[in-house]
């Protein structure tokens, strides 16, 4: 039976960007699998960003909504929302989604072999700041795929690749990195393999943030 997949998401005050973020999200990772949930976790916002979850939660079966009441960080926020997860495989994904979506493909393949897969920006790009803003100093988020057997065995972790890299090697675990983000060109396409004809989830949310 084909691995199930959750992503979490934690948002904190991006009303603005969320709907087209999980569009895209739904977008690529529907031609991965049928069997995937996109978990929204607001950690604390002080703008409509709830309310904008709740929205796509209502119109889409495969997203669901929580809230903090307060904000309590990155690695409280997923820890929140792997306590409702019900995939095998758990993606890590940052609010801005700043990595091309398409090439969560590269971890999910990836994943089919290793319990834990890392997604390592190419050295130029990760000093990007401006483009990458969360793969600097303490703040370091980023992509990364592991069975939520391992999410929970690495739960003061999860947040941060940093962090999340350092224990791995300090207990000595195996894990997995691939290079994913720009390389020759920003706009990846899926790889051949993929299912093709599915719905057409991104025009919908741009129908729905333009109240169509």
């Amino acid at each position: 039976m084909e691995c199930s997949l959750t992503v979490l998401l934690p948002v904190e005050d991006v009303q603005a960007e969320l709907a087209a973020n999980v569009g895209r999200l739904l977008e690529v990772l529907s031609e991965l699998t049928d069997r995937l949930e996109i978990i929204i976790v607001d950690d604390g916002s002080t703008d409509a960003t709830i309310e904008v979850a709740d929205e796509l939660a209502s119109r889409y079966p495969q997203v669901r909504a929580i809230r903090n009441s307060a904000s309590h960080g990155r690695t409280r926020a997923i820890q929140r929302g792997l306590y409702s997860a019900r995939g095998d495989v758990i993606l890590l994904i940052d609010d801005d989604c700043c990595l091309p979506v398409d090439e969560v493909g590269l971890l999910w393949r990836a994943a089919k072999e290793h319990e834990i897969v890392l997604g390592r920006l190419p050295r130029q790009i990760a000093s990007d700041s401006t483009r990458f803003r969360r793969f600097d100093g303490a703040e370091q988020g980023g992509y990364h795929m592991l069975s939520r057997r391992a999410a929970c065995r690495l739960w003061d972790c999860v947040g941060h690749q940093a962090t999340l890299r350092a224990e791995l090697a300090r207990t000595s675990a195996r894990w997995h990195e691939i290079e994913v983000g720009p390389r020759s060109s920003y706009n990846r396409t899926l790889e051949p393999n993929c299912r093709p004809g599915r719905p057409n989830y991104l025009r919908a949310i741009h129908d729905f943030t333009l109240g169509e």
